[in-house]
């Protein structure tokens, strides 16, 4: 159970669906995203399913709980069709790519 917990918050899901105007939202994955390993080993962009080439990047995410603003680094998995929409939106807000943390590939195991 406490592995599942730390995996609701180590890893995002993101809508890019409004890159072009700067903007990204993330939100955490639920329970069931956890399990799939959706946005860890197949890409973590809302309305995307693809698994390979995957980027890795660790992107700063705000939020409230209990009414209290919080920030968190988590990591965002995504295929690389979706990391020039995420680099386009990083670019548009002057984020450029100054958190990018690691590139790499991934086949996935049949």
């Amino acid at each position: 159970r406490h592995y599942y917990a730390k995996l609701f918050r180590e890893f995002a899901i993101a809508d890019l669906s409004r890159s072009a105007d700067g903007l990204l939202g993330l939100r955490w994955r639920t329970e069931s995203e956890v399990l799939a390993g959706r946005g860890e080993s197949s890409c973590g962009a809302k309305g995307c399913a693809a698994a390979r080439c995957l980027e890795t990047f660790e992107v700063p995410f705000t939020y409230r709980e209990a009414g209290q603003a919080k920030t968190a680094l988590v990591k965002l998995v995504v295929c690389s069709e979706c990391a020039e929409k995420l680099a386009e939106a990083r670019a548009k807000r002057g984020g450029g790519r100054r958190r990018k943390r690691q590139r790499e590939s991934r086949a996935v195991l049949a």
